[in-house]
């Protein structure tokens, strides 16, 4: 599994984003903060997919450039 953050633009394109990965493969974890103030949200997934691989998924939905541009991984801490 491999865990990696990034940004978008609002909610919409987090769930459009979403539905696009779930099709080619499992999501175990999603995490989406909001600002309070503004629809940006930070956003942490936990994937079986690498980082290319969803890079290239947020070419399949209209307007996730801040998804393509800002996805990043994490480290992951063990027990």
């Amino acid at each position: 599994m491999y865990k990696y953050s990034f940004r978008a633009e609002s909610i919409h394109d987090v769930l459009d984003y979403l539905a696009v990965v779930a099709e080619i493969a499992k999501v175990v974890s999603l995490t989406v903060s909001q600002d309070a103030m503004f629809p940006d949200c930070d956003v942490e997934i936990v994937t079986t997919l690498s980082l290319g691989e969803l890079q290239l998924g947020a070419t399949r939905v209209d307007d996730a450039h801040l998804i393509q541009e800002t996805m990043r991984p994490m480290c992951q801490r063990k027990n």
